[in-house]
């Protein structure tokens, strides 16, 4: 074989779009470079998977997708691997092919994670047709709901397309995600730019019927009755050409632009068509299809609109059945029990509005347990699908906003136990998602082979998911693909057992507090900040009691400028008189709402899992008067408490620790910078590293010699590991700065959470390291929380930047208090306290930062051993020596 006439005979093919023939040659190709060249055939098996993807012969392209992923595994050949890397021409086309293949399968979410590094690329340097991968990049956006990043992918396509069909598809696609947002009038733009163009001339009649209906749908979403009745005439003239989907999809959407214009008896009409037609016997459709559970699902919600709550929860019930076959759906006051659907975000939507018309109609117990399931979904859905952060985030603010609802209703019921699990699912449900849970793997050490065996398990289960097989045989291939994947994972609980706290969240009971609560001798406050209330949890021996609060916009923007007045003045000119007044009235405003209400309840010792914005409050400055508007003596709450906090209520549990007689190791990193790493210098903290090391027998690593690698090469060996350097948070990065260059001297978030540390505390002594993104449903993404997933059992960090002299007089002050034999939170408030009773300045921003989070059990520095002790042995016998050798003198 000519391997030069060979290659250039497949490139003929492929500009004659004739694959067949070009998948015939690179087999040629492929028999000669096998075993030869792995560069070679990593190059060849992308063309020969694109050339399959054209061809829509999509389980060839799997399995040499299968073939790529292997090679990729295997190959020792470094220019091989470096085809798979970001730094390569190919990168981004083989990210293309492995999204096109989920997204074949229908796993949407993996599809989105490979797709989503198609924004890099450069159009001009791209191998492929570049549309189709932006159109099919968009539209996995869209089907895990990220409209906004859909359109961005659209619009990079829409001045690259040539041909009036693929414009009319791409259209399509970004018109339905205007509509999504509620941008009606870009909708609208784009529609008229189809009908201006004349790009409907010859077009076929499926793509005429879209147009169609997304501008009847556009105009009465926009108020227009006029035009939107010019428009739905002239799809009604074409209907009897459309096929059954279209039919559908045009009396479905007919439907919902009646509902917009405030119509909902006609509405009705259209939808009770377009279940007709849906239905019909040559329906592409079936009668176990998700798109009746969607149908369904708007009609119920039209029968609200009439107030039919009756009709609209036998609507949901069949819906219900639709995607549960097992579910005896016609009794409406069952409930199912096998959750299993591949249509988990309908299932979702359905129990949820079951649950509001349950409540409507006054039936409680039926409305939670309906919450109850739904939650139950959403841990099904984190636990079985893979993810994309931002997905994880919507679908966390959505599960939110239904605890809300939840807790509301158990409040309202007096159902306390029901409503602190809600409170409970809220926080843990973090725990849980995918945002950490690679990193926690790594963590508990499972091995590389077992996490690709997981992700393969869950292809598994999300190739179930978009089938176009009986809904019947779905479900038992699905609950069949489930049940593995728990087989596996329970094996993973037995070999790995911090692998189950960190993505099994369970239901901690009230007891089991009060179990923890009385070897701690503390009390325990949860706290959950809702859209429209906030909850307080407050557990002590006597049990549970919740307290609801109003008005959550006041409240957040009241933590906001509490915080502004703490660090406004110390970070610019504003006036520190004005800011002390402030301080004072908003400071005693949060402790009427946050503290005042249970505070019969609490003891010495407080545990606090905040939420959401509260995340970024040091409770410890609430002032319980105003008495003073002098620093030195307000009547802040730390005088009379104890203060720490933890994310969960399953972590609050799960912190005991064993407890330690022998002494703990430490070390501390206190580096100085190089000018190309554009750092201040810090001034207090070789004054730190030399305190610790003389006073709590620490190992000192300081200026060239506090480097990352020196880090990574000391972590596992200390159960204290002290940080006083740089470090922040903020929307672009998160990391912690050591000595080093430009390039290597940054210890990064995600470096942070593949860590294995055995460390009973780390301590943060740097800048912001508290500070974090504030995500809806799932609190601060900081540095801190990192350590703790990476195995720290505490730590101490700052919630603003911190003046590093001030600081280090009152980390002094902590360490001498550990030394002491106290728990690490009397500690810290014992030091604080000395810090505002004894400093010349002492506004809370010099002292409130440093927050405890975590097991606050006591430590005690480990002893050295008195080397010294050895010479006096020795110094023994030489005397001995010396006097027997006078006495045989004489």
């Amino acid at each position: 074989m000519n391997v030069d006439s060979t290659f250039n005979a497949t490139s003929e093919h492929f500009a004659r779009y004739d694959y067949p023939a070009a998948i015939s040659t690179l087999n040629l190709l492929l028999d000669h470079f096998n075993g030869q060249d792995d560069y070679e055939v990593a190059y060849l098996l992308m063309w020969k998977a694109y050339a399959y993807d054209q061809s829509e012969d999509f389980a060839a392209m799997e399995a040499t997708i299968q073939q790529m992923d292997t090679l990729r595994i295997q190959t020792s050949n470094p220019d091989a691997r470096l085809f798979f890397d970001s730094r390569e021409e190919f990168f981004l086309e083989w990210n293309y092919l492995k999204g096109t293949n989920l997204f074949n399968q229908g796993n949407y979410e993996a599809a989105k994670f490979y797709f989503g590094q198609l924004h890099t690329f450069d159009p001009e340097a791209w191998s492929f047709d570049v549309v189709l991968p932006l159109i099919n990049a968009a539209v996995a956006m869209q089907r895990t709901g990220d409209y906004s990043k859909a359109i961005s992918y659209l619009e990079t396509a829409y001045p690259l397309v040539q041909t009036n069909s693929v414009k009319l598809d791409l259209i399509d696609n970004l018109v339905t995600a205007y509509i999504e947002l509620g941008q009606f009038e870009s909708a609208q733009k784009r529609l008229n730019q189809v009908e201006e163009n004349g790009w409907l001339d010859g077009a076929k009649i499926s793509d005429q019927a879209y147009f169609l209906i997304h501008a009847f749908h556009v105009e009465a979403l926009l108020g227009h009755s006029e035009s939107f009745e010019a428009y739905l005439k002239k799809a009604e003239a074409i209907a009897p050409k459309l096929e059954s989907r279209e039919l559908v999809h045009l009396k479905r959407i007919r439907a919902k632009a009646h509902q917009a214009l405030g119509n909902p008896e006609a509405a009705e009409v259209s939808f009770e068509a377009a279940e007709k037609e849906l239905l019909a016997p040559n329906s592409y459709f079936s009668a176990q299809h998700g798109k009746y559970a969607q149908l369904l699902l708007e009609m119920g919600k039209n029968y609200e609109a009439k107030k039919g709550y009756s009709k609209a929860l036998s609507v949901y019930q069949k819906g219900l059945g639709v995607l549960l076959p097992n579910f005896e759906y016609k009794n409406n006051e069952e409930h199912p029990q096998d959750l299993t659907s591949t249509s988990r975000s309908f299932l979702y939507d359905l129990l949820i509005a079951k649950a509001e018309v349950l409540h409507h109609q006054e039936n409680f117990k039926g409305a939670l347990k309906n919450y109850e399931l739904a939650a139950e979904v959403v841990e099904n859905t984190i636990r079985y699908a893979t993810f994309t952060k931002e997905s994880t985030y919507r679908l966390l603010k959505t599960a939110k906003q239904n605890n809300e609802s939840a807790i509301d209703l158990a409040f309202t019921t007096q159902d306390y136990k029901t409503a602190f699990y809600f409170s409970q699912k809220s926080h843990a449900l973090y725990l849980q998602s995918n945002l950490d849970i690679h990193a926690a793997k790594i963590q508990a050490g499972v091995p590389d082979s077992l996490l690709q065996q997981e992700r393969n398990l869950k292809l598994d289960i999300a190739a179930y998911e978009n089938r176009s097989k009986s809904r019947q045989e779905l479900s038992q291939n699905l609950r069949t693909a489930e049940l593995n994947y728990d087989v596996f994972v329970n094996q993973l609980r037995a070999d790995y057992p911090i692998y189950t706290l960190l993505q099994v969240p369970e239901k901690i009971s009230v007891s089991a507090i009060r179990k923890r609560q009385r070897k701690n001798k503390s009390s325990y406050l949860e706290y959950f900040l809702g859209e429209k209330s906030l909850y307080i949890f407050s557990i002590n021996s006597k049990g549970l009691s919740v307290q609801r609060q109003e008005n959550t916009q006041a409240l957040r923007a009241s933590i906001s400028q509490l915080n502004q007045a703490i660090t406004e003045p110390w970070d610019n000119s504003t006036s520190v008189e004005n800011s002390k007044i402030k301080f004072a009235e908003i400071a005693h405003q949060l402790y009427q709402v946050l503290i005042e209400p249970i505070q019969g309840h609490l003891k010495k010792k407080i545990t606090i899992i905040p939420d959401d914005l509260l995340a970024t409050l040091p409770f410890e400055v609430l002032l319980q008067s105003k008495n003073s508007l002098s620093y030195k003596t307000m009547d802040y709450l730390i005088r009379d408490y104890e203060i720490s906090y933890s994310y969960s209520a399953q972590m609050y549990s799960n912190q005991a620790g064993l407890d330690r007689d022998e002494g703990v190791r430490s070390v501390v990193f206190a580096p100085s910078f190089t000018p190309s790493q554009n750092l201040v210098q810090l001034a207090g903290n070789q004054e730190e590293a030399e305190y610790l090391k003389t006073r709590f027998e620490a190992i000192a690593y300081t200026d060239s010699l506090a480097t990352k690698k020196e880090f990574f090469k000391n972590m596992r060996d200390f159960e204290v590991i002290h940080l006083a350097t740089h470090a922040t948070v903020d929307s672009t990065q998160a990391y912690i700065a050591f000595y080093g260059d430009s390039t290597d001297y940054r210890l990064d978030l995600n470096e942070i959470y593949d860590l294995n540390l055995q460390a009973e505390m780390v301590v943060l002594s740097a800048c912001e390291t508290l500070k974090g993104q504030l995500q809806d449903g799932e609190g601060i993404l900081n540095l801190s929380r990192a350590f703790s997933t990476a195995g720290s059992k505490s730590t101490i960090a700052t919630l603003w930047s911190v003046n590093d002299i001030q600081s280090s007089k009152l980390i002094q002050g902590f360490y001498e208090n550990l030394s002491e034999g106290m728990s690490k939170d009397e500690a810290l408030r014992n030091a604080k306290i000395n810090y505002i009773e004894n400093e010349p300045i002492v506004a809370p921003y010099f002292w409130a930062a440093f927050t405890p989070t975590g097991n606050m059990q006591a430590l005690k520095p480990a002893k050295r051993f008195p080397y010294f002790l050895m010479v006096i042995p020795l110094l023994l016998l030489a005397l001995l020596g010396v006097f027997l050798l006078k006495k045989n003198r004489h």
